[in-house]
């Protein structure tokens, strides 16, 4: 089926309404002025993204109109919920905790109503995040399910996580929701979907693809090291490279102090799984040890010069520091014990199109994912087995034993090992500007139109 037959057969493939007045998919997204009260939440992303694939196929609208939107008789619609900020705003306790509305209470009546009438579907968007799955999460999909009255197959989570369904699956199986009561998903890929808007849909090529001038004269840091939020596994790697005298070896980013309220609650929690034996005044020790060194700038503005939600623009690729050196260390976002969350974001991305191979401390599997998309890695230049190892203890040790040796090798070295990747960092670049854009509208026709 081509693109354009399956956009006008959508009502068969997503099953939305009867007749229709106006054949485009309508996105229904929550009322502005309801986002910008004190309940922080996000608008959608994914609206935004199928229009600017899909111009003139899908029509977004505010949910503060949608009742003078009815009366025009549009039938066809989804209605768009960000719960991703923090996902915990899907558990109603903690909702009234923080005296914010609960997501049943930030459904307009309208809605509720057409969910019941099976004449809508809910999409429930965690799609810029990759969260693990829980089984409290799961319990409140369900009774949020219950509590609106519709059927299961007309909520979708969305979500980067390649692993949620199957977690969710195993829930069901232990829970015994039989799978015609189960919800549906889409893999997102928003990351990358974001990346494409940005620079292969726009056109914004990077480099001038020679060999001659990409390989050039040799590189005064051996590594790129970009950090933005503080991680666990991000503070324990830059306690090694501490100790072991590295940073020096290449530029190192980190935009954020440990002291602020940026990270976790339970920050010195998750660095006890990489410190296991200590206790928690030398973990405070660490932490203080660690923020002494900090803030480092490199691809981000000072922090005055961010956002309201303190975020620069993460998606700008600065050449001039994948010019400065010959590979990244990739901290993504997760670390995990298991293969959840496993996702890859825009932080993989901008190594593969600034030219660089690429170590990634981050899900085990995430080198298959990217492989799947078409991509080429690394195995050559580094020993990718770390990308089977599940546990992150381990897996650290692989990662940091390779930094290790590749930061000591001669400058003339690096280079001679960078040369014979150029093949490789050209298929990854030109496959991105090339086939990703249908990738992607095909993964948004397909993946993600069948799943609603």
């Amino acid at each position: 089926m081509k693109p354009n037959e399956m956009i006008a057969t959508s009502k068969r493939i997503v099953r939305w309404g009867s007749s229709l007045v106006d054949p485009r998919i309508q996105l229904i997204e929550e009322p502005r002025q309801q986002r910008k009260r004190r309940y922080k939440y996000r608008c959608s992303q994914l609206t935004w993204i199928l229009q600017k694939f899909f111009p003139g196929k899908f029509s977004r609208v505010d949910g503060s109109i949608i009742d003078a939107f009815f009366k025009k008789k549009w039938q066809n619609c989804a209605y768009f919920l960000n719960v991703s900020a923090p996902q915990k705003q899907m558990l109603d306790e903690y909702c009234k905790e923080n005296e914010i509305m609960t997501v049943y209470e930030r459904i307009p009546e309208r809605i509720k109503f057409l969910l019941r009438e099976g004449e809508c579907i809910l999409v429930l968007e965690v799609a810029n995040e990759g969260y693990a799955f829980s089984n409290p999460y799961g319990a409140a999909i369900h009774q949020l399910i219950d509590k609106i009255g519709c059927e299961s197959g007309q909520v979708v989570y969305a979500t980067q996580n390649h692993s949620y369904e199957e977690k969710y699956s195993n829930w069901c199986d232990r829970t015994n929701i039989s799978k015609e009561h189960r919800i549906k998903f889409v893999i997102t890929h928003v990351s990358l979907l974001l990346m494409v808007i940005r620079y292969s849909l726009a056109k914004k090529q990077i480099w001038d693809i020679s060999e001659s001038k990409i390989l050039g004269e040799e590189r005064p840091k051996k590594w790129l090291c970009l950090n933005n939020v503080p991680r666990a596994h991000r503070c324990f790697l830059l306690y090694n490279l501490i100790e072991k005298d590295l940073l020096r070896e290449g530029d190192f980013s980190f935009n954020h102090k440990l002291n602020s309220n940026i990270f976790t609650p339970h920050f010195a929690d998750e660095l006890k799984v990489f410190f296991p034996f200590q206790n928690d005044e030398t973990i405070d020790e660490i932490i203080s040890q660690l923020d002494r060194k900090l803030l480092i700038y490199l691809d981000l503005p000072d922090r005055s010069l961010l956002n309201s939600e303190g975020r620069g623009d993460v998606f700008q690729i600065e050449k001039e520091l994948y010019q400065n050196s010959y590979f990244s260390i990739i901290t993504e976002s997760d670390f995990p014990k298991e293969r959840d969350p496993l996702r890859f974001t825009e932080k993989t991305l901008k190594s593969l199109l600034g030219l660089h191979p690429f170590l990634i401390f981050g899900s085990p599997g995430t080198l298959k994912l990217l492989q799947n998309l078409g991509f080429m890695t690394f195995d050559g230049f580094f020993d990718e087995s770390y990308d089977s190892v599940d546990d992150p203890n381990q897996r650290f040790n692989l990662l940091f034993k390779q930094i290790e040796s590749l930061s000591s090798l001669g400058t003339k070295e690096l280079h001679e090992l960078y040369s014979r990747s150029f093949e490789i960092l050209v298929h990854n670049y030109n496959h991105f500007f090339q086939n990703m854009p249908d990738w992607c509208r095909k993964h948004i026709l397909t993946d993600f139109c069948q799943s609603f």
